[in-house]
């Protein structure tokens, strides 16, 4: 049927059925511990039947590129730790009808250079929503702090 539907139907298939005798056929594991397993013909296997699946191959991690790992002295977090800690507390200290202090206190996280993409998202997110509550918008397409409407009662 593998090769009835690559011969007539190449198109609607994509030509990617495989028989059996054709999917490599992995050896078996070796018993000696000073042999390093070869995962070769496992991977061909697996290639081949993501392949005929149409699913993109398998990433490898000796692949993927290396991140940097950090590393910081006991003092370099402490002081990390402090700018970070200094950084949140201000906020309770902004004025809540003065949108220019609320914009330079974000220009301010520019300076926490230590935390991640990631990290530094998700603090940008708790800021605005924290500013939203005590009613200061932000407006992306300005890059501005403003004050928004406050219903009177």
């Amino acid at each position: 049927m593998a090769k009835g539907a690559r011969t007539f139907y190449p198109k609607l298939f994509g030509s990617k059925f495989l028989i059996t005798k054709e999917i490599p056929q992995a050896p078996a594991p070796s018993t000696d511990p000073a042999k390093p397993l070869d995962h070769s013909p496992a991977k061909a296997k697996v290639n081949a039947i993501m392949q005929q699946a149409g699913l993109p191959l398998p990433v490898e991690a000796s692949t993927l590129p290396a991140t940097p790992k950090l590393s910081y002295t006991k003092k370099q977090l402490a002081e990390h730790s402090q700018a970070l800690l200094d950084w949140q507390n201000k906020i309770d200290q902004l004025n809540a009808n003065d949108p220019a202090e609320w914009h330079d206190h974000a220009q301010a996280m520019q300076t926490l250079t230590f935390l991640g993409e990631d990290e530094l998202k998700d603090l940008w997110r708790k800021y605005k929503k924290h500013a939203e509550s005590l009613g200061i918008g932000y407006d992306s397409e300005y890059h501005a702090f403003y004050l928004l409407e406050r219903q009177h009662q």
